[in-house]
């Protein structure tokens, strides 16, 4: 009848996670080596090292934790076993190994050229003196910025210019009043010689010529008085306005001062160097995926020989029943 054939193991699933994960962090581990290249140029160099980490601090408390231990037992029993310890406890004595990480980590060291480290250290001398004026700038300026803004010592705000155009006025009708008073006196005194009585047309008239004159006169020096009043209004306000400007540079000079002083103070590398550049790319083993597939390929073996299996007993059976039906006849 032929041998049955046995299922295959079931792959070892667990396994193929774990050497996958080893893989992967192998093949990053690649990745990183290729992509932190040594560098060197005319303005210096950049090499990479790879050191574990080492939690020194860490360690040394557990040491001396370790330690107290010891010396506590010894005091109260007279001896330490640290075998019993460890079977009671769970601990040992630390090593440097149990705070040690990540020994795959690079360190990036650039270093200078000779003469690109000289300007290098020129210029941070420089614009360590620009920061220190920065700073004697600052000192200087605590006694300006503490005190309140005080316009009191710049020219006043300009009053009403009524006192410069009635001064002007004034001035101007002065000599005209003057003169048209004796004007009308002397007019008067002709055309009352003259027989012309007041109330007469000719009277009028002449004194109306009088009161134009001064009438004209009065238009004019309103207009003049007007004209004054805002030329002195308008230097009044550009006394003032200087006087804020010269005001407000004294405060803010030195601000102004302090700020360029300390823009150029920061310290700035004069070459970059590559850094961590991810451009390598390293594709981890398929290890799960295999193990996946050779599980798959021995369930397909595994069907295919149970088929053949059964067609074969059908087979047997069916010739099984043909040789006894013909017997039967025979018979």
């Amino acid at each position: 009848m032929g041998n049955k054939p046995s299922p295959p193991p079931a792959p070892d699933y667990i396994g193929a996670a774990q050497a996958q994960g080893q893989a992967n962090v192998d093949a990053a581990k690649v990745q990183g080596q290729l992509n932190n290249p040594n560098v060197v140029s005319p303005y210096g160099t950049q090499t990479v090292t790879y050191h574990p980490t080492v939690d020194q601090a860490g360690y040394d408390k557990a040491a001396q934790d370790w330690q107290n231990i010891v010396q506590g037992s010894i005091q109260k029993y007279g001896s330490f076993d640290p075998v019993a310890f460890k079977q009671q406890w769970g601990k040992s004595q630390p090593t440097l190994a149990d705070f040690t990480q990540n020994a795959n980590t690079p360190t990036l060291t650039q270093t200078f050229s000779p003469e690109q480290q000289a300007l290098y250290n020129q210029s941070t001398h420089n614009q360590q003196l620009l920061g220190g004026l920065g700073t004697q700038g600052i000192n200087a300026a605590q006694g300006v910025i503490g005190n309140k803004v005080d316009y009191s010592g710049t020219p006043a705000m300009p009053g009403s210019s009524e006192a410069i155009r009635q001064q002007v006025y004034d001035a101007m009708m002065q000599r005209p009043n003057e003169d048209i008073a004796v004007q009308r006196d002397n007019a008067n005194s002709q055309l009352t010689a003259a027989g012309i009585p007041k109330d007469s047309l000719a009277y009028q008239n002449a004194m109306r010529q009088i009161d134009r004159q001064q009438n004209d006169a009065r238009n004019q020096a309103v207009l003049s008085g007007g004209v004054e009043a805002q030329r002195n209004y308008g230097m009044d306000i550009q006394s003032r306005q200087q006087g804020l400007n010269e005001y407000n540079a004294q405060r803010s000079i030195p601000l102004n001062e302090i700020t360029a002083l300390m823009s150029g103070s920061q310290v700035s590398n004069p070459f970059q160097m590559p850094g961590y550049a991810q451009n390598a790319q390293v594709a981890p083993a398929p290890v799960y995926a295999a193990t996946n597939a050779l599980g798959q390929y021995q369930s397909d073996v595994f069907n295919q020989q149970q088929a053949q299996q059964g067609n074969l007993q059908s087979g047997l059976f069916g010739l099984g029943g043909s040789a006894l039906m013909a017997g039967g006849m025979a018979f």
